[in-house]
């Protein structure tokens, strides 16, 4: 693991979306979307309630909601995870210990970038009727 360049206490409860473009280390509640550029850490005090969508990711506390990882994952002994879980192949881990309940994905780098222009165009496309809707 690299250097922890951002940290957020057990004491900390945030709601809300969280960005962090380098790595970073969260033992708080997360009541919202965390996303990371690069490697998230979350240790055994941490609880996420939301979305996860990170480079790479470290589990070590309880999660509700879905977990995105473009490169790594590795779910440790005291993490639980209860939503689904969306992961390139080959890199995945889960420790003795670790409970995962919900879908478990493997996609090709390819089939992530191909789903999300999809959503992209579906969304405009959303947009786009919803103005001409508006307009009549």
């Amino acid at each position: 693991m690299k250097v922890i360049k951002g940290y957020l206490a057990p004491d900390l409860l945030i709601e809300g979306n969280i960005h962090t473009t380098d790595s970073a280390r969260i033992d708080c509640t997360c009541v919202g979307k965390v996303t990371g550029d690069q490697e998230v850490d979350f240790g055994e005090s941490a609880h996420v309630v939301g979305e996860v969508s990170a480079k790479v990711v470290r589990m070590s506390g309880k999660m509700e909601g879905n977990l995105t990882v473009e490169q790594k994952v590795s779910l440790l002994g005291s993490s639980r995870i209860k939503g689904n879980l969306i992961t390139p192949p080959g890199e995945f881990s889960m420790d003795l210990g670790s409970e995962f309940e919900g879908n478990f994905q493997i996609v090709t780098p390819e089939t992530t970038t191909t789903a999300k222009a999809a959503e992209g165009k579906s969304a405009a496309q959303s947009k786009h009727t919803a103005a001409a809707s508006k307009s009549r």
